[in-house]
C-alpha cells in the first residue's frame, strides 16, 4: 500500500469524522465524548487511510460498547507525535484474547458482539494497526476491567 502524504489539520480532520459518525453511534444508543484539543496541529499523513484506521477503531468500540454508553476520543501532541484515543467500557475479554485482537480474521465469540451491529469479517484492528504503522507509528490498547483504551501514535513530520 502506497501513501499519499499531505499536510492535514489533524484536529480539523478528526471533528469532522466524529460529526459524521455520531449519528450512527446515536442510533444505538451511544453517545461520543470528545476531549480533542483546538490547538493548531498540521501533520503529514495520507488522510483516505487515517481516516479509515481511525474510522476501524470507532466502529469496533461501537460493536463493543456496553449499551446505553459512550465511546471517548480523546487528542494529545507532543514535540514530534499526535496519539488519538478511543476508549470504551465493554465485556472484558482474557489475556489470551487481547494478544489476538489485531491478528487478521480474528474475532472474540459472538455473545459480546451487539446483535443490531452487523459482524465484519475480523479485519478491522488489524487494517487500522497496519496503516498506522505505514506512517510510522504505532496502534497500541490497554485493557483493564472492561475499560478499552485503543491508542494510535502518529509521527507529525514536516509542518
Amino acid at each position: 500500500m502506497k501513501l499519499d502524504l499531505k499536510p492535514v489539520d489533524i484536529h480539523d480532520l478528526i471533528h469532522q469524522l466524529l460529526f459524521e459518525f455520531e449519528p450512527i453511534a446515536m442510533e444505538h444508543g451511544v453517545s461520543i465524548v470528545r476531549d480533542c484539543s483546538r490547538m493548531h496541529a498540521v501533520v503529514m499523513i495520507d488522510s483516505d487511510k487515517f481516516v479509515r484506521a481511525l474510522d476501524n477503531l470507532l466502529m469496533n468500540a461501537l460493536k463493543y460498547t456496553i449499551k446505553p454508553g459512550s465511546i471517548r476520543v480523546y487528542t494529545q501532541l507532543d514535540e514530534t507525535n499526535f496519539y488519538v484515543t478511543v476508549e470504551n467500557n465493554a465485556e472484558p475479554i482474557t489475556k489470551e484474547q487481547e494478544v489476538k485482537l489485531f491478528d487478521s480474521f480474528y474475532e472474540v465469540d459472538d455473545s459480546r458482539q451487539s446483535e443490531q451491529i452487523q459482524t465484519g469479517s475480523g479485519l478491522g484492528l488489524s487494517i487500522a494497526k497496519n496503516i498506522t504503522e505505514l506512517h510510522g507509528g504505532t496502534l497500541g490498547l490497554t485493557h483493564q476491567d472492561g475499560v478499552y483504551q485503543f491508542t494510535v501514535r502518529m509521527p507529525r513530520g514536516s509542518e
